[in-house]
């Protein structure tokens, strides 16, 4: 239970240690704050998990218990509504949330993109290994840390950045689509992988100034908007690119509209939700 564990990575904070446990911790390390209540089943049987996988992580973590019955304070700075919530903070800042009962796979999943694992030390020496131009090398290191911890996502994510770089898309490509479910679907990941999926339509073009004449005629088919749409966000042309698939949707060919919307949303991913351009097409999309 939280009132009696002994470890050193586990301590329960109240109104006058919070600041200390949490935020001025949270500026050196992950700090993992359990909002929890002896009234709720859940919170007992989460709690195990809690202590099984701050030792797992052995000292790269911590895990600081907060009694929402006897901190309600803190609970409604933070917004507590029910138990248990986790809270991730890195650099005094909520990182993550996650509201209720979590299994040790998912809740270990969430953790590793944020808590440096030893095998981030063998990543370490390959990228210096990198930069000095053994990238043989590199790649043979990195390659033998992912089978040791194959949990950790920063591993195969800079494998795929690396490829990237060195200009095998298709490798890289295939690279993401082997990955697991949890690691395919991160943010970086998605990013990495529509960037390539970009990279890899604008090279099938053979005559950039012929395709833009057939997009502009509507001689082109679906693959040959894509290709020119792919070419002008690679060039950072983004309105342009918009400009071009949403006339795309327009077409009246099969799957025309949800193959345009598909890559408008990919550009969304990538210039983010406030950027001005997305929240003018985000209601380009609404009104048609």
């Amino acid at each position: 239970m939280p009132e009696t564990n002994l470890s050193p990575y586990i301590h329960a904070a109240n109104k006058q240690t919070f600041t200390d446990l949490v935020l001025n911790n949270s500026q050196k390390g992950p700090v993992l704050v359990n909002f929890w209540s002896k009234k709720a089943g859940p919170c007992i049987r989460q709690y195990p998990i809690l202590e099984k996988i701050v030792e797992h992580y052995n000292g790269c973590l911590l895990l600081i218990n907060i009694d929402v019955d006897s901190e309600q304070r803190i609970a409604a700075d933070y917004a507590i509504s029910s138990v248990p919530t986790l809270k991730l903070f890195k650099t005094q800042q909520p990182i993550e949330t996650l509201h209720g009962f979590q299994n040790e796979a998912d809740l270990k999943i969430c953790l590793n993109r944020h808590v440096t694992l030893p095998s981030d030390i063998q990543l370490s020496v390959a990228m210096k290994q990198y930069s000095q131009g053994n990238i043989d090398k590199a790649y043979q290191i990195i390659s033998q840390a992912i089978i040791e911890d194959p949990q950790n996502p920063r591993l195969p994510t800079t494998l795929c950045k690396l490829l990237k770089h060195e200009g095998k898309y298709q490798q890289s490509f295939e690279l993401i689509n082997s990955l697991p479910e949890a690691i395919k679907g991160s943010k970086d990941v998605l990013l990495i992988k529509d960037e390539l999926q970009f990279i890899l339509l604008a090279e099938q073009i053979k005559d950039v100034s012929g395709l833009i004449e057939k997009v502009k005629n509507n001689q082109a088919d679906l693959d040959e908007y894509k290709q020119l749409s792919a070419f002008y966000i690679l060039n950072k042309k983004y309105e342009t690119a918009l400009q071009q698939l949403m006339k795309m949707r327009l077409l009246s060919v099969e799957n025309a509209a949800n193959q345009a919307q598909q890559m408008i949303f990919k550009i969304f991913n990538l210039l983010g939700s406030q950027d001005p351009l997305v929240k003018s097409y985000r209601e380009k999309l609404q009104q048609n």
